[in-house]
């Protein structure tokens, strides 16, 4: 059966639920003070004023005695020059080691050998060499004052091995623990491929030609002898 439209809604009345005993016991709980409560106690600080006193007064000296230390390591520290020198000479010595492993067998000897000689002839020739044709670099060390005997055997073993790399030559042992000996004066000898051996110029073909002039003296230039004077009788 519908309700009447025009008659007022019945109010419902929802009654709060009764408290319990554990909410009536925190409601009628004493108060608790500040002071029962319980605190953390804070670890003491490690950096206290007499550590950040030492560390101020510690800094300028620390960054004196840097300084000197670097200034000292400059000075007396191996320089660019050195440690390019100890890098070549430790992969030189690679080099001859891999080289004398493949004695008896001649697995990776004259790789070891080309290489090793391609580089001491490059070093020695200085950045002029770089990148040139083994002719032009041949001739290269002889006008920096390689003697001709050693460009001859310097040029008898890089044809050496380019024929052991293209197989087309066999050597024994014997052969091999030659060439390394050569490579070992080459790279020793002080007219050869050794690093710091004195340049020789080039000779001026011209020189000879120049014509030659007096020097002068400590007062100068030599004065002309004085004209002859003809003597007439009276």
């Amino acid at each position: 059966m519908a309700g009447d439209p025009n008659a007022a809604p019945t109010p419902t009345t929802d009654a709060p639920a009764p408290a319990t005993a554990a909410e009536e016991e925190g409601i009628l709980a004493p108060i608790a003070e500040p002071a029962t409560l319980p605190r953390a106690t804070p670890s003491p600080s490690w950096l206290t004023p007499s550590r950040w006193g030492w560390a101020m007064a510690g800094a300028p000296v620390l960054l004196a005695l840097g300084t000197a230390a670097n200034a000292l390591w400059r000075r007396f520290g191996p320089d660019e020059h050195s440690r390019v020198a100890a890098a070549r000479a430790a992969k030189q010595r690679e080099l001859l080691a891999q080289a004398e492993r493949g004695l008896a067998s001649g697995d990776g000897f004259y790789p070891a050998l080309a290489q090793l000689l391609q580089a001491a002839a490059v070093e020695r020739a200085g950045s002029e060499g770089e990148g040139l044709p083994r002719h032009a670099l041949l001739a290269l060390l002889a006008r920096k004052g390689v003697s001709s005997a050693d460009c001859d055997r310097l040029r008898d073993l890089l044809d050496r091995c380019d024929a052991a790399r293209f197989g087309a030559r066999g050597e024994s042992a014997s052969e091999r623990e030659a060439a390394l000996r050569t490579t070992r004066e080459l790279l020793t000898s002080s007219t050869a491929l050794k690093p710091g051996s004195p340049t020789r110029p080039p000779r001026d073909p011209t020189a000879d030609e120049r014509p030659h002039r007096p020097r002068p003296g400590p007062c100068g230039p030599p004065r002309p002898p004085p004209p002859c004077r003809l003597l007439t009788s009276v």
